[in-house]
């Protein structure tokens, strides 16, 4: 597995995060599979109609996933979902209408 200090032959180790740098920066281009994974649960989040109604029943009733929290005794599944809430809070903005629904009051 090593290299051989004679020959030079063997595996040449690099860490992750060597491995997940773009190939016009020098990695290899992998995808940070952290990353990547917290990405396609925010993306299920909104996609699952059925289960969001559930969950926006049962977590967060106001209708809103972004100030929804993680309640009391929570399953695998809503942990999972809420762990991507920062990822969209960073990622979406207001847009603004009429401004009749928007809680001026109530958002930062």
């Amino acid at each position: 597995w090593g290299a051989n200090s004679n020959t030079h032959k063997g595996i040449k180790w690099m860490r992750w995060e060597k491995l997940t740098i773009p190939k016009p920066e020098g990695g290899l281009g992998f995808k940070n599979l952290s990353v990547f994974n917290l990405a396609m649960l925010g993306k299920q989040a909104w996609r699952l109609s059925l289960i969001n109604k559930i969950y926006r029943a049962k977590y967060y009733p106001d209708g809103n996933f972004l100030n929804a929290h993680l309640g009391h005794n929570p399953s695998y599944t809503w942990k999972s979902l809420w762990s991507t809430q920062h990822l969209l809070k960073n990622g979406t903005r207001w847009r603004l209408g009429s401004g009749n629904t928007i809680p001026v009051w109530g958002e930062p």
